[in-house]
């Protein structure tokens, strides 16, 4: 069996940053989004296709406290 590569991208930032939100517009798996933090308890994981490329995207709650400037983290 050949080895192949998984490339990930994982959704990170400040709470109701809208991280939820892009995960379902991105993914078949729906997570509750709602209007205040912590909705998101544990990461959740789905796939989705970018330029013919597939990609597994963990969704994470948000993180501690992180200056507002800084916006959410997308990491590849």
């Amino acid at each position: 069996m050949g080895k192949f590569k998984v490339n990930k991208i994982l959704l990170a930032g400040n709470p109701n940053a809208g991280k939820s939100a892009i995960f379902n517009r991105l993914t078949e798996p729906n997570v509750i989004v709602s209007n205040y933090p912590g909705t998101t308890a544990e990461w959740i994981k789905g796939s989705v296709r970018i330029e013919g490329k597939i990609y597994e995207l963990t969704n994470t709650p948000g993180t501690g406290y992180v200056p507002y400037e800084s916006g959410t983290l997308f990491l590849m």
